[in-house]
């Protein structure tokens, strides 16, 4: 489940440097507009401080990168900041830096991305875990992309802590519902039990008409094939249960019901072979 996103494209078809501000939410892109009006009519007004680097950044910028990231604009800072994270050999520590200090959406999304790449450590699970916490979606998005590919335990927890934020509706994310979907999906990638219970949660509470619920019961299935079907037919037979138009229905039993078989009779699962003469 994506995020719509716009670009503007060159003759040859290549995004040009406006494309980030889709990544600003409406409620991001007001705020920016409403600053610049309040700017425009305090012109006799003082200039806004100037943001002050931490040493740990500045001795990693070159000069003319931390005179730009230090300007108002967040346009102009992530122009100066993109190029930038392009940049061979940028620790974790560093990535974590940059991420706390520059507060666009855009520049978090390409640092969260970088930090995909560098070594598997612990700095980079606990900026991960951070970034799930921030109020736009596209960084939260990215972070659940990144956390789906770590794995273990610890990722398995981080997503069951968005199931089960989103479910009481107090997420106060923009879009809760492709939050749940996400997080769903990244669920049957990680395939711990410790995600049963959430899963489950998905599915008795949302009906057949919300993708998180096939999406939830998909990754029920995938922890069932990899820690032992039964563990999740209580999931499984609430969702034969879901009412909704017959295509949903059959869809939900043609899904839901050879994994039953499975649970129920493993030694006759597709893909094994009778030991009956």
């Amino acid at each position: 489940m994506g995020y719509p996103r716009f670009l503007t494209l060159d003759g040859w078809g290549r995004p040009l440097e406006v494309k980030h501000r889709a990544f600003r939410s409406p409620a991001e892109r007001f705020k920016n507009l409403f600053a610049a009006a309040a700017d425009a009519a305090a012109i006799d007004s003082p200039p806004p401080p100037a943001r002050v680097l931490p040493k740990e950044l500045a001795d990693t910028l070159p000069k003319g990168v931390q005179e730009r990231v230090k300007l108002q604009d967040p346009d102009a800072r992530a122009g100066a900041w993109l190029p930038f994270l392009e940049t061979e050999g940028l620790s974790p520590r560093a990535l974590t830096a940059i991420y706390n200090w520059e507060e666009d959406p855009l520049v978090r999304t390409a640092v969260i991305e970088k930090l995909g790449k560098a070594k598997r450590g612990s700095e980079q699970m606990e900026l991960l875990s951070q970034a799930m916490g921030a109020t736009n979606d596209y960084v939260r998005s990215a972070a659940l992309k990144e956390i789906r590919k770590v794995g273990g335990p610890e990722a398995a927890k981080i997503i069951a802590g968005i199931i089960l934020k989103v479910l009481p509706g107090r997420s106060g994310f923009e879009n809760p519902n492709n939050m749940l979907c996400e997080a769903a999906e990244a669920a049957a990638d990680v395939a711990e039990t410790s995600l049963i219970e959430p899963l489950e949660s998905i599915v008795k509470q949302e009906g057949l008409n919300n993708s998180a619920t096939f999406l939830a019961v998909k990754a029920l299935i995938g922890i069932g094939k990899r820690h032992g079907m039964k563990m999740v037919v209580g999931g499984l037979e609430a969702a034969l249960k879901k009412d909704g138009t017959e295509a949903m229905v059959k869809h939900m039993k043609e899904l839901v019901e050879p994994a039953l078989d499975e649970a129920r009779n493993p030694g006759n699962s597709p893909g094994k072979k009778s030991s009956a003469p």
